[in-house]
């Protein structure tokens, strides 16, 4: 995971801290470990060997010994010790950005007469207008993205940062997690993806997904509004966030979710 440099007016310096990779906290003298499945833990040692198990660690100068489950090197050997689970602080938390899509033939006029879905919003591009998936959207600077109001782009266009703690939807399986706004919908893998819209209708083809009032025409690739018929572009699905094990404990404070 890329290590993300935001500076927000609701984070707090931290002192005495090693910030992990992942935006996780370590004790100062102590190193940041990294586990394919679990983010981000903290051994207590300093310039640590992080072991291949991804639970135990070494001190400087050792080795890891999975069969003698310990620290070794040519003088002696040491029993190995397990990482502790890093904190984490209130700091910002971010989302893959969402794509804009080409100008559709609707309501909403952008300034160069180019028209958008009235429940999106313009977005400014390098040479032209295309429409951003959300009513208040925030052009970024690549003129290819763009984010939710009250975020900011982040500087290598692939992210969209909070200002503020962030509220998400949580998926039907417990650990996919959404930005708030979206819809959690399955995927053909029988995972979850995030559809850029709010109270969205999932598609049957589990690729794409409509906006609230519509119905998905797969065969044709449309949105169809349930009342006047207007035909209306489908949005195809982003991957959704699977959330660390630590975001799961009880008593963790600082992410608010919303239940489906």
């Amino acid at each position: 995971m890329q290590k993300w440099v935001v500076i927000c007016w609701a984070v707090l310096a931290v002192v005495g801290a090693d910030v992990c990779p992942d935006g996780g906290l370590c004790k100062e003298g102590e190193t940041c470990c990294n586990s394919p499945e679990n983010g981000y833990g903290c051994c207590r040692y300093e310039n640590a060997e992080c072991c291949d198990d991804h639970i135990h660690c070494c001190p400087a100068g050792t080795v890891c010994n999975k069969a003698l489950s310990g620290c070794i090197n040519t003088t002696l050997t040491i029993p190995w010790v397990k990482r502790t689970p890093a904190d984490q602080p209130k700091l910002c938390k971010s989302f893959r950005m969402i794509k804009a899509y080409e100008s559709q033939e609707d309501d909403n006029i952008c300034p160069d007469l180019s028209r958008c879905p009235a429940e999106f919003s313009c977005l400014k591009g390098l040479t032209k207008f295309a429409c951003c998936p959300l009513t208040q959207g925030i052009s970024c600077p690549d003129g290819k993205h763009c984010c939710p109001e009250g975020h900011d782009c982040s500087s290598d266009s692939r992210a969209c940062i909070k200002k503020e703690l962030v509220v998400t939807v949580l998926c039907s399986d417990g650990v996919s997690e959404c930005p708030d706004g979206t819809t959690c919908c399955e995927t053909t893998e029988g995972k979850w993806a995030c559809c850029p819209l709010p109270k969205a209708v999932c598609c049957a083809d589990k690729i794409h997904c409509c906006s609230e009032g519509t119905t998905c025409d797969v065969e044709h690739s449309k949105c169809i509004h349930s009342s006047t018929k207007k035909e209306m572009p489908m949005w195809a699905k982003l991957p959704a966030r699977v959330r660390a094990a630590w975001e799961n404990q009880k008593g963790h404070k600082f992410l608010l979710t919303v239940f489906l």
